[in-house]
């Protein structure tokens, strides 16, 4: 046999064993990593249930709740817009001119104690009351 085949076959061997050797230790990380990932599977299973553990009764209040307060805003919201239709209508104002009022009511709501669209219900009996809004 020459010299060069025996180098090359010495070489193959060598490098099959380190891979051998490579695969076994790899092998041996990964069993090692079971127990960890079993701890961390059982960590995220008691936050899993613990996130869930709420009764269906009590997940339903909770959703009616959220339901009712979106629809409570949603409500608040459309009032504030019929009030600036009827201002606009009751008292002939130019769209810009509801706009400056709308603003006004939103900004002073705060310092006056009320909301948006108490200020706005004000503005509209104002006109009705006849009262001619200049900007």
């Amino acid at each position: 046999m020459s010299k060069n085949l025996e180098i090359a076959l010495s070489l193959l061997l060598k490098g099959q064993q380190a891979v051998i050797s490579g695969v076994r230790a790899v092998g041996r990380g990964i069993s090692g990593m079971g127990d960890t990932a079993r701890g961390a599977t059982g960590e995220m299973k008691r936050l899993y249930e613990a996130a869930n553990g709420f009764s269906t009764a009590s997940k339903l209040i909770g959703l009616a709740g959220g339901t009712a307060l979106l629809k409570n805003t949603e409500d608040t919201v459309l009032a504030f817009q019929r009030l600036q239709l009827e201002l606009k209508q009751t008292a002939g104002l130019t769209k810009e001119q509801v706009a400056q009022i709308s603003n006004y009511s939103k900004e002073s709501a705060a310092a006056m104690l009320s909301t948006p669209t108490q200020m706005m219900a004000g503005a509209v009996a104002l006109a009705n009351a006849g009262m001619k809004f200049e900007t």
